[in-house]
C-alpha cells in the first residue's frame, strides 16, 4: 500500500528533517581554510583554526583524520540521499501535502548550500582521491535532488 497523508508520520519525518540539517549545516559553512570534524553528537562541525601546523596537530590528538571524516560522509550522505529520495517518494503519492512541501523547500535550498561545501571539500584534501570521489558523488545526487520539486 503506497503512503498516504495518513499513514506516515509527520513528527518524525521533521524530526529527521531537522537531525540531517543539524548534521550537516557545518558543510554550508566550510571555507577553504578551515577542516572539519565530527562532534560526539555525530554532526559536523568546523574547525576554526587556519594554521595548517596546529590544526594537524589538533587533528592528531582528536583522532580526526581525513580518513575519519570520509568514512563519516560516505555513511551518513548515504542515508541522507535515502531521506531525500523517501521525501520525492512521499511527494509524489500525497501530492499537496503542506509538511513534505515545506519541508522539500528546505532542503532544496539547503542542498545548494551544502554542494558547495562539498566543492570546498575536495579542494582542501587535493591528494585524497578517495575524499574527492565521495564529495563528487553526493554533489551530483543532490543536485539531481535539487530538482525534486518540479
Amino acid at each position: 500500500m503506497e503512503p498516504n497523508c495518513e499513514t506516515y508520520n509527520k513528527d518524525e519525518l521533521i524530526n529527521e528533517s531537522t537531525r540531517f540539517i543539524n548534521q550537516f549545516t557545518a558543510l554550508t559553512k566550510l571555507t577553504s581554510k578551515n577542516k572539519l570534524g565530527v562532534s560526539n553528537s555525530n554532526e559536523l562541525f568546523i574547525e576554526f583554526l587556519e594554521n595548517g601546523n596546529i590544526q594537524a596537530w589538533l587533528r592528531k590528538i582528536t583522532g580526526q583524520s581525513r580518513i575519519v571524516i570520509n568514512n563519516y560522509l560516505e555513511k551518513e550522505l548515504y542515508d541522507y540521499y535515502l531521506f531525500l529520495l523517501y521525501l520525492n517518494h512521499l511527494k509524489d503519492v500525497t501530492n499537496s501535502d503542506d509538511i513534505i512541501n515545506g519541508i522539500i523547500e528546505t532542503h532544496i535550498a539547503f542542498l545548494a548550500n551544502m554542494n558547495k561545501g562539498l566543492e570546498i571539500l575536495s579542494g582542501i584534501y587535493p591528494d585524497y582521491p578517495k575524499l574527492i570521489s565521495t564529495c563528487s558523488l553526493y554533489k551530483t545526487r543532490f543536485l539531481g535532488c535539487i530538482n525534486m520539486n518540479n
